[in-house]
This record gives C-alpha cells, sequence and structure tokens, in this order.
C-alpha cells in the first residue's frame, strides 16, 4: 500500500465496499503510527490497520462548513459522498486551503500566529524510526532535523511514506 501511495503522490486510501460506500481510510498519518509502533505492517490487509469510520459529509456542503466539520473532528482527510453515500472523492486539509481562498484566512495576521510553537527536533544522526517514534508520540506530521542544534531539514509524514514505500529501511540515519 506505501509503494502505492508513494507511486501516486496521494496521501491516503479509501476502503469501499462493493457499492462504493466508504468502509475506512489509511493515510500517511496511519502509517506512520504503525511503522513507529510495529516496523511494518506490509503483510496484514488494509481493514486490520485502516482508520474507521470515515469521517463523511454530502457534496454539496458548503466548503467552509466541511473545513470546520474536518477541524472539529481533529482528522486531515474528509471523503465527499453522493446522495446514495457513495463516495465521490477525496478531500484533504491541503485542498481546503488551496481552495477556500485568501478570505477565509483573513483572522492569521502573522506567521507567528498560525505556526506550532513546540517543535520536535533530532539530530541528523538519529534513526528514521527515532523520527516517527517522535511524531507518533507528539501526534505530529514532521520533525525538524538538526546539526549542531540548527535546522538542517525536516521529515515529513509524506517522506516516510515515499521513503518506505520505496523499499527503504526504519534504521536509516536521517
Amino acid at each position: 500500500m506505501l509503494r502505492t501511495m508513494a507511486r501516486r503522490r496521494i496521501s491516503c486510501v479509501v476502503a469501499m465496499d462493493a457499492e462504493r460506500r466508504p468502509r475506512g481510510i489509511f493515510t500517511e498519518r496511519d502509517a506512520v503510527r504503525l511503522l513507529a509502533t510495529e516496523g511494518g505492517f506490509a503483510e496484514r490487509p488494509v481493514c486490520e490497520v485502516m482508520s474507521r469510520p470515515v469521517l463523511t459529509l454530502p457534496v454539496s456542503v458548503d466548503a467552509r462548513d466541511a473545513y470546520q466539520h474536518m477541524l472539529e473532528h481533529g482528522v486531515h482527510h474528509l471523503v465527499g459522498v453522493d446522495a446514495q453515500g457513495r463516495v465521490a472523492g477525496v478531500i484533504s486539509e491541503g485542498d481546503f486551503l488551496a481552495h477556500l481562498g485568501d478570505e477565509y484566512l483573513v483572522e492569521v495576521k502573522t506567521v507567528g500566529a498560525a505556526m506550532t510553537q513546540s517543535v520536535n527536533m533530532l539530530d541528523s544522526g538519529a534513526l528514521l524510526i527515532e523520527a516517527l517514534r517522535l511524531m507518533q508520540q507528539h501526534d505530529s506530521d514532521h520533525v525538524v532535523v538538526t546539526e549542531a542544534d540548527a535546522p538542517v531539514g525536516m521529515v515529513t509524514d509524506r517522506d516516510v511514506v515515499r521513503f518506505t514505500g520505496g523499499g527503504g529501511s526504519l534504521r536509516t540515519p536521517l
């Protein structure tokens, strides 16, 4: 599954039944959680590792309302369904931000007001599995990589999916 996500450059996979109704979702965050705690899950079926239930809304719901709904539930993906409850598509946090426009962000006055102030950092000599565990522990989608206490890079959940989906080892130094 990680190989498919990495190759297609997608952040989630939605599991559906025969009628195209959503039954679960597997996201980059799920991959980080599983890799951090188990080190791998390639042999397990999707139904064992996916998150459920899936947060869904009709595709007719206003985008701003849908984004607010997603924020209230603390998820990064929302599955849009048609009138019969069938999957019509998926929208991510990034998709919302790209389509909502500047007027939705008017309240944010500075970068400092919008940014996360607690930063998870690891030295560049640390192993990828350590970064995953730190991300999991702090429910974060990234870790800042440092050398001599100065930031030199970042590992994100997307990086983890691409690297491990391509066969990379969790024992690789950052």
